[in-house]
């Protein structure tokens, strides 16, 4: 078994929470550029430059509003046999595969 590499779990770990501590609640303009879609993870150092929280444009992802809003606006998307992730349906652009993942997630969820 080899050890684990310490400056690559430190950097994970930073990489983690930057980008899993706050969700859009609604979608974010910058500019003339849509930056997030209603439940994207929004990088926490952006959250707190742009003051995008007391603005109320997030709310962080561990709060009702935010577990609310990732459920809503999120479907889990097998990558391969390991790993997982979570991707907004508003960034996927074939809806025919929001349906189906919305589906597979709905019956596993029931046990089907």
């Amino acid at each position: 078994m080899t050890q684990a590499d310490p400056q690559l779990a430190a950097f994970a770990k930073e990489q983690h929470d930057e980008y899993n501590t706050w969700v859009a609640v609604g979608p974010i303009d910058i500019g003339n550029a849509r930056a997030w879609n209603t439940g994207d993870p929004v990088p926490a150092s952006t959250v707190e430059r742009l003051g995008l929280e007391s603005a109320g444009l997030v709310v962080k992802r561990t709060s009702a509003a935010g577990k609310r809003t990732v459920e809503e606006t999120s479907v889990m998307v097998d990558l391969d046999e390991f790993h997982k992730t979570e991707i907004s349906r508003q960034t996927l652009v074939d809806p025919e595969a929001v349906k189906a993942a919305t589906v597979k997630s709905a019956a596993s969820k029931e046990g089907k």
